[in-house]
């Protein structure tokens, strides 16, 4: 029942997107053709469990040891470059189309490396980031589409994309809120 408490928090709650600000930016310029590429998550979410599995067993096993907790991030960016490295020629070699992306999942494997307890935790951590993400991009997509908003963003239409942001980051907050201290609001 914990696990599902952990997903619930990471995925809706404190929402690695809208509260930590993690792939943000990155939301604004997705087009329906990004949210079709199949490679493109399975890559995604391979680097990133694999990753953030071993990021962990070496933070937990050789790190804490030695007390150099602090270098966790440092490993988990070679980890990380070594297995992204490695996925991408093997895309880029059998289906010739490039899937590159790197600081969306380097902060999530960082994050849920960061803030678990166990292996299992940071497995589930890792899964409600994508899944937050994955949530809030078709949010965005949505809301882009209802305006016939483009792939290109002008300055009037980025305003309203982030208070439309805001006013879901609001709205997220006051439910947790107000979930976690039901009798404060009456």
């Amino acid at each position: 029942m914990m696990s599902l408490y952990t997903f619930l928090y990471y995925t809706l709650f404190c929402s690695t997107i809208l509260i930590y600000g993690i792939g943000l930016n990155q939301t604004f310029g997705i087009g329906s053709s990004d949210l079709g590429s199949i490679t493109m998550i399975i890559k995604v979410l391979i680097s990133i469990y694999a990753s953030a599995v071993l990021s962990y067993l070496v933070t937990a096993f050789i790190l804490v040891k030695l007390s150099l907790v602090e270098l966790y991030p440092l490993i988990s960016l070679l980890i990380f470059l070594l297995i992204n490295t490695f996925l991408e020629s093997i895309i880029r070699i059998t289906t010739g189309q490039s899937s590159s992306e790197f600081i969306l999942s380097w902060l999530i494997i960082v994050l849920s490396v960061n803030d678990s307890t166990s292996l299992v935790n940071t497995i589930i951590i890792a899964t409600s980031c994508f899944v937050s993400l994955l949530l809030v991009t078709f949010f965005v997509y949505a809301f882009k589409k209802r305006l016939y908003i483009g792939t290109k963003i002008s300055g009037k239409q980025y305003s309203l994309i982030m208070m439309f942001l805001a006013v879901l980051i609001i709205s997220i907050t006051v439910f947790d809120v107000g979930w976690l201290n039901s009798g404060a609001i009456k």
